[in-house]
């Protein structure tokens, strides 16, 4: 007589061949490492640090027409306060700076984001 626990439509009866049975496991397309989202978040963040860095100086000098008016001393050199304040040393390399960390990091962000989107497997993108 057979065992009543086992279906005779399947191939195999034997109860110990079930026990070995695991779960396929699902893998997520946007699995994330740590490394990946530090670079991310990494990147993000350098990227903002760049637009305030274009903030507090350079737009605040050109926003501030109290402090850097434009007004021409003489009419036939067309030169202001503002251009003055733009061109000096400490401003024109924190506007660089700013305009650098924007790139650079703005740039690595967009391809960080563009290679978690389509592949993530050091494809085409990577």
């Amino acid at each position: 007589m057979s065992d009543p626990s086992c279906d005779p439509n399947l191939d195999v009866c034997d109860e110990t061949a079930f026990d070995s049975f695991q779960p396929e496991e699902k893998t997520s397309k946007f699995a994330l490492d740590r490394n990946e989202v530090i670079f991310g978040v990494g990147s993000l963040l350098m990227m903002v640090e760049g637009f305030q860095y274009y903030s507090w100086y350079p737009s605040a000098i050109k926003g501030d027409n109290g402090l850097y008016p434009d007004r021409d001393y003489d009419p036939s050199t067309p030169q202001s306060d503002e251009v003055w304040a733009l061109s000096t040393k400490e401003i024109s390399a924190w506007t660089t700076t700013s305009y650098v960390n924007m790139a650079f990091y703005g740039f690595g962000f967009l391809t960080w984001g563009l290679n978690l989107a389509f592949d993530n497997k050091a494809g085409a993108i990577h």
